[in-house]
């Protein structure tokens, strides 16, 4: 996950208040227009705006991609805790064996209780199922979290399915490691 430094964080901000004074040039530069057109103010106002608009357009266009060149967009700093973050549920170490690999699948409160499936291979059209668990709340550093935990898998393809097939996620799991699917924001509802 990739966040905005301090730099980067001060370059947005100065990109929104850029926005912002474009949005009043606009706004006054279209009532000066309609006045214009009504007689209400005499001159050559709405010719002039073609040509300051037209060159503002330019210059916001050249400071975008000035902005894109020059942003530096760093990860955050990853404290011990976060990097241990998978491994301390409920208080316990997750650790899988060199020759074994583990599974965690985070979801969001509603698909509390969801059986989610787990069918070895990528073919989604046969889906048979290797191995079960349900979303549970769980305590991860202190936080509550809603999971499901498959703690001792063989390496390999596995797709990872809630009962109804609407949830479906592709998952490798590799010998001596943890992998991770996050369903937090999935849009399904039990």
């Amino acid at each position: 996950m990739k966040v905005l430094t301090r730099r980067g964080n001060a370059q947005h901000n100065r990109m929104k208040g850029m926005l912002i004074l474009v949005a009043i040039f606009l706004v006054v530069g279209a009532g000066v227009w309609i006045l214009n057109i009504y007689g209400i103010l005499q001159g050559p106002w709405s010719n002039i705006f073609g040509v300051i608009s037209t060159i503002l357009g330019l210059i916001l266009g050249l400071l975008r991609w000035y902005a894109q060149s020059v942003s530096v967009m760093t990860p955050a700093p990853i404290s011990p805790i976060q990097k241990k973050h998978v491994q301390l549920i409920d208080g316990s170490t997750l650790n899988p064996p060199k020759n074994r690999a583990t599974l965690i699948v985070y979801a969001g409160k509603h698909l509390r209780g969801t059986t989610i499936n787990l069918s070895y291979g990528f073919d989604t059209l046969h889906l048979k199922t290797y191995a079960a668990t349900n979303i549970v709340e769980r305590r991860i550093c202190g936080q509550t979290a809603f999971v499901g935990i498959f703690p001792s898998l063989e390496p390999g393809n596995y797709i990872a399915h809630d009962d109804s097939r609407k949830l479906m996620s592709k998952v490798t799991v590799i010998s001596g490691h943890i992998a991770e699917i996050d369903w937090r924001h999935s849009k399904l509802s039990t």
